[in-house]
Order: structure tokens, then sequence, then C-alpha cells
């Protein structure tokens, strides 16, 4: 599911806090099992997010703090906008699915 490359940047230990991130981010709202495979579906699509706009602050830190995990290049304009590394192998995968199988993970 996801690169090696990935494997050696990011470590199982983020990894467990990124799942638990989610777990909280469901707790907090159930509607983010649905939300966030659309979020990410929109990183894989090369799009920008920008997570400025979430008037929720602890909706907002947890993401930030996931995408920061994902290795998300942040925006030079903007610290809370966020996309993709198309050019680097560890994004070689699909966030959407990843996601996926986190939220499956926290369940």
């Amino acid at each position: 599911m996801v690169s090696e490359r990935f494997n050696q940047k990011v470590h199982c230990d983020e990894i467990h806090i990124l799942q638990s991130m989610v777990g909280k981010l469901i707790e907090h709202n159930p509607e983010t099992k649905d939300e966030l495979p659309v979020l990410f579906e929109s990183l894989d699509q090369k799009a920008a997010v920008d997570i400025s706009g979430i008037d929720d602050t602890y909706v907002q830190a947890k993401l930030y703090k996931i995408f920061k995990i994902m290795r998300l290049r942040k925006s030079k304009d903007n610290e809370l906008e966020f996309k993709k590394k198309c050019e680097k192998e560890i994004h070689d995968f699909k966030f959407k699915r990843f996601i996926e199988f986190v939220i499956k993970q926290v369940k």
C-alpha cells in the first residue's frame, strides 16, 4: 500500500499517532469517517488543501498534525495549506486508500 521510501520517512510510531488522531477526530465528529476520504482524494488529485477555513480549532489542529506526519508540503504563503509532494517517490500511493485503511483500523 505504501512505498519503501514512505516506510523509510514515516516511522511506525508516527503511524500509531496518526491512527490515534483519526480515532479522536471520529469520536469528535462521526461524520469524519465520510469526510476524510474525500479530503484525501482531493490531495490525490493534486489539489491544495487549506485548513485555515475550518472553524473547529480541534479539527484544524488534528488535521495539521496528520498532514505533517504524512509529509505533505506546506504552502510558502499559507502555513495551513498543504499539498501532495508529487515529484517525490514517498507519495506514489493513494492517500484516499490509505486513510480508508486507517479509518477501518480505528473502528
